[in-house]
């Protein structure tokens, strides 16, 4: 229960920002999958132009390849536009973006933001048996902006053993948004994707945000928010679904977050990574 201090401080939010998100979500999805192109065109040079998108990192920079200014925002990247770390003992970056927060989690908590805890239940929820690998283990929260690349990718080759769709709501996960409101990660909605790698389990949670119309998967297909609903769970230990490091996870259709947790306190963080850092999809973000 949220202290009447932390309650009074979240009223302009739930009045405003909070009731509204997915109308104004709805809206954003709808606006950017029109296809006139005198429309799309316009919306995708002046999107470009605010946020100083580097176009010639897309596979393809002629507009007419693109169907709609969604198709664009998702855009692929050519090959060469983000090399992937190749020692074998590296674990990359999964998206572009900066770094929130990084560091151990203590007894189960996680410390998103300074002042602020988080525990694994919250966060992933699922079977216990699914959290115990991860409470001593190592944390990354990587936010990406509506600049950045959304498609998001494997940190290390993996095994996918399951998968968590957690209804919630769609507040903002800009660092400004996460600072007032306490447990955005655990209150927004989220795919919790688990993975069996050389280093044990390993989580990758994708927390949607106002904005986000959807969060792709490319196992799973399309996850929608919902306003309401139970937790959704898929299974694949049965199955041979294996991911290589670098390749395609899967995508948002607008800003949000890459949540990753390791069991291995042996792993070690790049000693220059810190809240604020900017990364890239690929780039060395730590080592085993």
């Amino acid at each position: 229960m949220a202290s009447l201090k932390d309650q009074i401080r979240y009223l302009p939010l739930r009045l405003f920002i909070d009731p509204c998100a997915y109308v104004w979500t709805a809206f954003l999805g709808r606006i950017s999958h029109i296809r006139w192109k005198p429309f799309k065109n316009t919306m995708i040079r002046v999107f470009n132009k605010l946020y100083q998108v580097k176009v010639e990192e897309a596979q393809s920079s002629e507009l007419k390849d693109y169907a709609h200014f969604n198709t664009w925002f998702t855009r692929q990247l050519n090959s060469e536009s983000r090399p992937l770390a190749a020692e074998a003992s590296s674990i990359c970056s999964p998206a572009d973006g900066r770094v929130m927060q990084l560091g151990d989690i203590q007894k189960g908590q996680l410390f998103p933001v300074k002042g602020q805890k988080l525990n694994l239940k919250e966060l992933i929820g699922g079977d216990e048996k699914d959290r115990v690998p991860f409470v001593e283990g190592k944390y990354i929260i990587l936010y990406l902006s509506p600049q950045d690349y959304h498609r998001f990718h494997m940190p290390i080759e993996g095994k996918l053993l399951k998968t968590l769709y957690i209804p919630g709501r769609l507040f903002s996960v800009s660092p400004l948004t996460t600072r007032v409101i306490s447990k955005v990660f655990a209150r927004n909605e989220r795919a919790v994707c688990l993975f069996s790698t050389v280093l044990g389990p390993m989580a990758m949670l994708l927390v949607g945000a106002v904005g986000v119309a959807s969060i792709q998967l490319i196992w799973q297909g399309m996850l929608k928010p919902e306003k309401k609903g139970s937790v959704k769970i898929w299974e694949y230990r049965d199955q041979e679904i294996t991911i290589k490091k670098g390749k395609e996870v899967g995508h948002f259709n607008m800003g949000s977050t890459v949540i990753l947790l390791f069991p291995s306190k042996s792993l070690k963080w790049e000693t220059h990574l810190a809240p604020g850092s900017k990364i890239k999809v690929g780039e060395k973000i730590a080592s085993f």
